[in-house]
């Protein structure tokens, strides 16, 4: 049931979002990531802790997120 319905941002977009994170951040933005077996995901490499920490405060203080559909999530793309 759950498989059906999506957490999408509103307003402001992902994009916009981490657009500004990364023309505003003072630490070195990342260049490479590892690679997470479990999701198969990239994820922040441990070097790199004050900037991803960084990037889901800012991401956590300033995104609104809306719940849709799975059809009407994939449409929006």
């Amino acid at each position: 049931m759950y498989e059906n319905y999506h957490e999408d941002h509103d307003n402001p977009s992902f994009q916009t979002l981490k657009d500004i994170f990364l023309q505003i951040t003072t630490k070195q933005i990342p260049t490479s990531f590892s690679d997470c077996k479990k999701i198969h995901y990239a994820i922040f490499k441990e070097a790199d802790v004050y900037f991803k920490n960084n990037w889901v405060d800012y991401h956590n203080n300033h995104c609104n997120l809306q719940i849709l559909c799975r059809d009407c999530n994939f449409r929006k793309r």
